[in-house]
């Protein structure tokens, strides 16, 4: 049976009711074991959205970005490298599920194996690369984890691992890697979507799903969402709610089954679609994908009396062409989906756009620079099932370009980044002009490398 459980936000500028989905058991242990979570029916928190002070006025900043600080862009420069061949089982990486660098230089790196259930591990290197400890072990104990989901630094430099989703639990750790403490997540684990971000008051934001009055919360990862904000000790502090997210309707390729019964449905390469982001700096970054223009909007609750502007970082782009060939293997591409699901077909050819979205992902950096990937011409592989490279059709890919601009905006230039090469977090690793990525080589061995980023 489940039981519905209304919280009414009356103190903040947007009285929106927030709906949490729990069984009758989950209830139960929650009220049981540390009756937190009836507190955030009994408190009256406040749901504040960016720019909701009731003093302010909007206040918008244009940027135009179409000449860059540095015209040459950014080239990387590797400095060290961890994992790769080394035969030492400290340093042998498999499927990474997040790097941190803390302030101190040192990562933590979340390490899952592709087996079942995942073996996984929890490693601390220095700012050298050099291997320190393991950061607890998987079991049920203190400082253990089950399935380790994400790492956050807290001011203070202790690192808080996020195991929720499957025990509700949070486990914080010293600089160096000894326990803190344990504590549960105080809101139904249905509910729980992880800790998204530590911000610079050392308070956690856990995403939830919000329901419109009446209705009932998602149970999936779409739909409107708010942050409860924690202590580092796990006391709810606020409710957040942080800007729209821009409605933009990405062209959709649909296989059915030839039954009738079953249908795959994808999103086309290249359309727009929309993104929110948040800044470790205190801004929400939110865009449509099919203009580059992202909006930097300062989160502030309806205390603060002084209005913070909205920056508009806009930008000219000449539109990308998907060439023809392109489309083409495209098409075929999903064909031969459409008959590797269970003999299915597509009732239609899809619709691949003839021109990519300007833009394709929007994030920040440590230091709270913004980075925009900026959509540029795919490439074509002679070979690309020996090339190593990640292909969106067969043999084609687009190469990972990225704009950076300063927190306020401004543009510094353009960084190309390893075909094979991801952030590994949330966030880009990045600290002034240092930038840790995962990088794959054509033999599939994983590496965490540290670039130097040398503008010109």
């Amino acid at each position: 049976m489940a039981v519905y459980r209304p919280l009414r936000l009356q103190r903040g500028a947007c009285n929106v009711p927030i709906e949490m989905r729990t069984s009758r058991r989950q209830y139960n242990r929650m009220s049981f074991t540390r009756c937190v979570w009836p507190d955030l029916f009994c408190l009256g928190l406040s749901l504040v959205s960016p720019g909701s002070a009731r003093t302010q006025t909007e206040r918008a900043i244009l940027r135009l970005a179409n000449k860059p600080i540095h015209v040459n862009g950014g080239q990387l420069v590797q400095q060290l490298a961890i994992g790769g061949d080394d035969p030492r089982r400290e340093y042998q990486l498999t499927r990474i599920q997040q790097v941190l660098l803390t302030s101190s230089g040192s990562i933590w790196v979340i390490d899952k194996s592709y087996s079942s259930p995942p073996r996984c591990a929890v490693r601390i290197y220095d700012s050298l690369g050099t291997f320190v400890r393991d950061a607890g072990h998987q079991g049920m104990g203190p400082g253990e984890w089950q399935s380790p989901i994400t790492l956050h630094e807290l001011p203070s430099g202790d690192v808080v691992l996020d195991d929720g989703n499957i025990l509700g639990r949070v486990t914080r750790y010293h600089a160096d890697g000894r326990l803190d403490t344990t504590w549960i997540v105080p809101i139904p684990i249905r509910q729980f979507r992880g800790i998204s971000y530590a911000d610079h008051d050392a308070l956690l934001w856990l995403r939830i799903p919000v329901a419109a009055r009446g209705s009932v919360p998602p149970s999936g990862p779409g739909g409107p969402q708010a942050f409860v904000r924690l202590s580092a000790q796990g006391r709810i502090i606020d409710t957040v709610r942080p800007p729209a997210r821009p409605t933009v309707r990405p062209s959709q390729v649909e296989i059915r089954s030839r039954s009738g019964r079953g249908s795959l449905s994808q999103v086309a390469p290249y359309s727009a679609g929309s993104w929110v982001q948040w800044s470790p700096l205190g801004y929400f970054a939110t865009a449509a994908t099919n203009v580059y223009e992202v909006r930097l909007t300062p989160w502030q609750p309806s205390r603060d009396r002084v209005a913070r502007p909205t920056i508009v970082v806009r930008r000219d782009v000449p539109p990308v062409e998907v060439t023809e060939v392109e489309r083409a293997d495209q098409r075929r591409f999903f064909a031969e989906q459409a008959r590797a699901y269970g003999g299915s077909q597509a009732p239609n050819p899809p619709d691949i756009p003839r021109f990519k979205a300007p833009i394709s992902e929007v994030m920040f950096d440590l230091s709270g620079r913004l980075w925009v990937r900026r959509a540029v011409a795919s490439e074509r592989l002679n070979n690309p099932r020996s090339s190593g490279v990640q292909t969106s059709s067969p043999g084609w890919f687009e190469p990972k370009v990225y704009d950076v601009f300063s927190p306020d905006g401004e543009f510094l230039g353009s960084i190309r980044l390893p075909d094979r090469s991801g952030f590994g977090s949330g966030l880009v690793n990045a600290r002034g002009d240092r930038l840790w990525l995962v990088v794959r080589d054509a033999d599939d061995v994983v590496s965490i490398i540290r670039y130097q980023i040398q503008w010109r």
